[in-house]
């Protein structure tokens, strides 16, 4: 929030990462902050999820969303 920029927070099953909203420009764009704050494709989630032998669903990739 101090750059005005609102990050999204993406709980993948045994791991938790950032993204960053396609409003930027660039596409979904997803970061990982437990590995120095790594850029991460949507293939390396994909890989991320399925090191825990799960199989990847779209919605994986979908924002934590905030309950009151």
């Amino acid at each position: 929030r101090a750059f005005g920029i609102s990050l999204d927070v993406i709980g993948l099953p045994g791991h938790i990462i950032i993204g960053v909203p396609q409003s930027l420009g660039a596409g979904q764009i997803f970061v990982d902050p437990f590995d120095g704050g790594r850029i991460l494709t949507y293939d390396d989630c994909r890989e991320i999820v399925e090191r825990y032998n799960i199989t990847f669903r779209d919605e994986m990739a979908n924002p934590i969303t905030h309950i009151d």
